[in-house]
């Protein structure tokens, strides 16, 4: 932003749409909160941005990026709420995790199937952990209160709690009839959480 020709070059960039690139942005310039605000005004069919003491046309296509290699940038309060910060900064052990992944994937892509099946996996175990918690939770609420025992809903449902009558405690939907499928059936039969 030191440079002499910087305004004559975000002057072009807001004219024609180009993406502005601003390398090495240690404060944010005065001439750039205008653009930063949006405050554009409307002459006839086109916008209109004031920079410096020039007023410019906009054109919808233009981008600003403004690139530090400043981890935590100061920025002023009023600077703050204008711009969306994000952080690129790669750490070691990322950059390690994602050099194995490619060669795993690389040298042995079976391998590498795997492991993605092994974590959606892992993921689906969270999820029905997750929600026999829940039952728990409600079984302990409200099923020693009610005097419900566990599995008397009748037509092999889980009742964990007899809160509202019924008591229900389903991993998919309201507890209505239908809305857990065939699987889910059978796993409330065979004692299993959601599938």
């Amino acid at each position: 932003m030191h440079d002499p020709r910087f305004s004559n070059t975000l002057e072009l960039a807001v004219r024609f749409g180009k993406t502005l690139i601003i390398q090495e942005a240690d404060r944010i310039e005065p001439m750039l909160y205008p653009l930063l605000r949006m405050d554009l005004d409307r002459q006839g069919p086109r916008f209109v941005v004031q920079i410096g003491d020039k007023a410019i046309d906009y054109n919808e296509t233009f981008r600003l990026y403004l690139v530090t290699r400043n981890p935590e940038p100061h920025l002023p309060p009023d600077a703050a709420s204008l711009i969306a910060a994000t952080n690129f900064t790669v750490t070691r052990s990322g950059l390690e995790g994602q050099l194995l992944g490619l060669t795993i994937q690389h040298e042995q892509p079976e391998l590498e199937h795997q492991k993605s099946e092994l974590l959606k996996t892992e993921e689906a175990l969270k999820v029905g952990a997750a929600w026999w918690a829940g039952c728990l939770v409600l079984f302990l609420l409200f099923g020693a209160k009610a005097g419900v025992p566990y599995g008397a809903g009748g037509k092999g449902q889980r009742v964990p709690y007899g809160a509202g009558g019924k008591g229900e405690c389903v991993p998919y939907g309201a507890g209505g009839k239908g809305e857990r499928g065939q699987e889910g059936e059978q796993a409330a039969h065979d004692g299993g959480g959601p599938r």
